[in-house]
């Protein structure tokens, strides 16, 4: 995150817009830098800067929205199926989404795949870097774990594995890949 939003809010909207931008720049500047060794070097800023997607910015926030009304979580004061990992996870999504949603969600995918299986979910978010405490650190932490809500499973993943798509679409450098 921007240095000068911590432990503030910001939409995602806001975040993904200024990604674009950055991402704009360097591109122009990679295709207009005459020496070779500049251009190798904004090359790899270019690969270590996410892609930024303006309009994906407000898919991010109600993507999570559509997936907890459509599966009756409860969301704030709504009725619903009480899931903390959800309601915080969803918080951090309205806060501070950041390249590390993608390695949550995948988790998530893989948690609801095996049934439960918390040994998967740890493994995966390991492999994205994530643990216990850098959930916790977020400046909307989260600090429960998932568990499997009633709902139809299978609609559940696969409503997660489109909005891993949006994750993917604003942070991940999909185009360079």
């Amino acid at each position: 995150a921007l240095e000068w939003y911590r432990q503030r809010g910001y939409q995602p909207k806001d975040m993904a817009h200024v990604q674009e931008a950055l991402g704009g720049v360097l591109a122009t500047c990679v295709a207009n830098v005459k020496t070779p060794i500049v251009r190798a070097l904004l090359r790899m800023c270019v690969l270590a800067c996410p892609r930024g997607n303006a309009s994906g910015g407000d898919a991010i926030r109600h993507g999570i929205l559509n997936i907890m009304r459509n599966h009756g979580i409860r969301e704030g004061h709504r009725p619903g199926i009480e899931c903390k990992f959800i309601e915080q996870w969803h918080q951090k999504l309205h806060n501070n989404t950041t390249p590390e949603d993608i390695g949550i969600c995948r988790a998530i995918i893989k948690y609801l795949q095996t049934d439960g299986n918390m040994g998967e979910y740890w493994k995966v978010l390991a492999d994205h870097g994530i643990d216990k405490e850098r959930l916790a650190s977020y400046s909307r932490p989260i600090t429960t774990e998932p568990y499997m809500v009633n709902t139809d499973r299978n609609r559940l993943i696969g409503d997660f594995e489109r909005y891993l798509g949006i994750l993917r679409s604003v942070h991940d450098a999909l185009d360079l890949q």
